[in-house]
C-alpha cells in the first residue's frame, strides 16, 4: 500500500482536493477521473455517489462506500482483529 499523502495546493474550485489518501498515483488519477465524470453527468448528490461507488466497484473491485454531500460530519472508527 502506498504512503499516505497530503495534498498541497488549491488552484480552484472545481480541482480535486485530496488531503489524506492512500492510494497509488494511479489509482487516484483514475478515481479523480470517475468523480468528474459522474458529476458532469448527473445534478443530485445521490446519483454521483451510486455512479463513482459502481465505477470504483468495477474498476478496483468492491465494495466501495462513496458519500457526496456539501454540509455534514462524520466519525468512523475501526479495529482490526489479528488472531495470535
Amino acid at each position: 500500500m502506498a504512503s499516505p499523502k497530503k495534498a498541497e495546493e488549491n488552484t480552484s474550485s472545481t480541482e480535486a482536493i485530496i488531503q489524506i489518501t492512500d492510494m497509488s498515483d494511479e489509482m487516484r488519477e483514475t478515481t479523480i477521473r470517475i468523480v468528474k465524470q459522474a458529476c458532469s453527468k448527473h445534478t443530485t448528490e445521490k446519483d454521483i455517489a451510486l455512479e463513482v461507488k459502481n465505477e470504483m466497484d468495477k474498476k478496483f473491485g468492491g465494495p466501495w462506500l462513496c458519500i457526496v454531500g456539501r454540509c455534514y460530519g462524520s466519525y468512523m472508527a475501526f479495529l482490526i482483529f489479528k488472531s495470535a
